[in-house]
């Protein structure tokens, strides 16, 4: 390993303790943290699925689901059009909002509430959508939420693209 980056995201541009952490991080593990914002975090999704995937649309929504955040870029022909971070994630809304497991329908229609609410504003134009980060594969099985009148998000796999190296992107269950 030739050099080790530490970046920090939604988490640590929330916490209350995250300079003290980053101290910590520096002291004890020899590592200098940089703390990406909303929009870096979401041009580095954009980069890495850019370089890691064969066969793109010419025009992709990257979407990075995470569990403090979700980064939106709409891009085409490898250029950035739009990009946006919500500060809304998996991990911040389950903590908030659901009570059990499995959750009950409140907490569900709690769930499909805040998301639509956080969602409502964003303006990106149409394209294929490319899911990374921890929460896609559980999106297909969300996919109920979604209006009728949208299709349900897709996966690279489903949008065509293949990995460098030309295997199959594997579909979530």
């Amino acid at each position: 390993m030739e050099k080790v980056v530490a970046v920090g995201t939604e988490a640590l541009r929330r916490a209350v303790n995250a300079d003290e952490f980053l101290e910590l991080t520096r002291r004890l593990a020899k590592l200098r943290v940089q703390v990406l914002d909303g929009e870096e975090e979401a041009r580095l999704s954009h980069l890495a699925v850019q370089r890691s995937l064969d066969d793109l649309p010419a025009r992709v929504i990257v979407i990075d689901a995470g569990g403090g955040s979700t980064e939106f870029v709409a891009a085409e022909g490898g250029s950035i059009l739009a990009r946006a971070s919500v500060p809304v994630g998996s991990r911040v809304l389950t903590d908030r909002l659901v009570r059990g497991n499995p959750p009950g329908t409140a907490a569900l229609n709690a769930l499909r509430a805040e998301v639509r609410e956080a969602f409502a504003g964003l303006d990106l134009p149409p394209g294929a959508v490319v899911a990374v980060g921890g929460a896609p594969p559980r999106w297909r099985r969300s996919a109920a939420a979604c209006p009728r009148t949208r299709r349900p998000p897709s996966t690279a796999a489903a949008c065509g693209a293949r990995r460098s190296g030309g295997s199959p992107r594997a579909s979530p269950r």
